[in-house]
C-alpha cells in the first residue's frame, strides 16, 4: 500500500520473485519510515546463512538479489526486521 505520494505507508516483504528459484532470486521490501533493516536468509534447521540488508533506511521500495551459489535445493527463510516489526517469508531452492 503506498501514499498518494506513492511512498510506502506500512513496512513489507515482498515474495521472492522468482520463487521457486534455480540461480538467483529478487527480494523487495517496503520502509514506511525512517528505520534500520536487517534482512536476513535461514536454512530449514534455523541457521543463518546471510544477511543481505543491515542499515537504515529512509521510506521508499528496495530490492536485493541473492545467488545460492553453495546452497543446497530446498527451503529457505528469509525475515525482514524493520525496528519492532518481523516479516518472514520461505523460498524454494530447485537445482
Amino acid at each position: 500500500m503506498t501514499s498518494p505520494s506513492g511512498a510506502p505507508v506500512e513496512h513489507a516483504l515482498h515474495p521472492g520473485a522468482p520463487n521457486p528459484f534455480a540461480n538467483s532470486t529478487r527480494l523487495r521490501f517496503d520502509v514506511a519510515s525512517r528505520e534500520h533493516a536487517t534482512l536476513v536468509v535461514y536454512d530449514a534447521t534455523g541457521r543463518e546463512l546471510a544477511t543481505l540488508v543491515d542499515d537504515t533506511y529512509l521510506p521508499g521500495r528496495y530490492a536485493v538479489e541473492r545467488d545460492a551459489l553453495g546452497w543446497a535445493p530446498g527451503v529457505y527463510l528469509v525475515r525482514l526486521q524493520i525496528g519492532d516489526e518481523r516479516m518472514t517469508r520461505s523460498l524454494t531452492l530447485l537445482r
